[in-house]
């Protein structure tokens, strides 16, 4: 109990800061604002904290509303929050699609009917995938110069619409696996 404290005191006064951004995110979201397609933070992690992280890197304009848990642990659970996040901003489950680089993101999105696109450049072991309910996967390249990772978004955002394309082609029940075939 005592180490757990004295991380989040830790992180909530240093560790938050301590990250960087992955080389083209910015431009990444600006193209889906610029697109006109509405943005959202959901994260298990504290919900002032998040803020701060996304206030500190500047990329506020590009999203509606940061989503997170609660300070009495209320929402932190993915699933519970998520559920929360699809009721207060009247998300139709079956229009949105989530990117997330943890598997309690595939499963809390699967569980409320979203289908995630899992990302393996964020904070995921690489053992995090298997068995999961993806719909996709966008793998970073570990040889690539870091300036070079803009390639590997732009081509994970143009996974994403095809994978909300589809899904919504299929009225969205899913899409079969055979038409995600090239995307992993």
């Amino acid at each position: 109990e005592n180490a757990v404290g004295h991380y989040r005191f830790h992180y909530d006064v240093n560790g938050l800061f301590e990250n960087r951004l992955i080389p083209g995110v910015t431009e990444l979201l600006r193209g889906v604002k610029n697109a006109g397609i509405p943005a959202y933070v959901v994260t298990s992690k504290s919900e002032s904290t998040a803020i701060r992280i996304v206030e500190h890197f500047s990329l506020t304009p590009f999203f509606l509303r940061v989503y997170g848990s609660q300070p009495d642990g209320t929402l932190s659970a993915m699933r519970a929050l998520i559920a929360s996040v699809l009721k207060r901003e009247a998300l139709d489950p079956n229009e949105v699609l989530m990117i997330g680089d943890r598997h309690h993101d595939i499963d809390g999105g699967r569980i409320q009917g979203i289908p995630v696109v899992f990302v393996t450049w964020g904070f995921s072991w690489p053992h995090e995938y298997e068995g999961a309910q993806a719909v996709g996967q966008v793998d970073r390249d570990p040889v690539a110069p870091e300036q070079d990772q803009a390639q590997t978004l732009g081509r994970a955002l143009r996974v994403h619409f095809q994978v909300i394309h589809q899904h919504l082609q299929h009225g969205g029940r899913g899409v079969p696996d055979r038409d995600l075939a090239g995307l992993h």
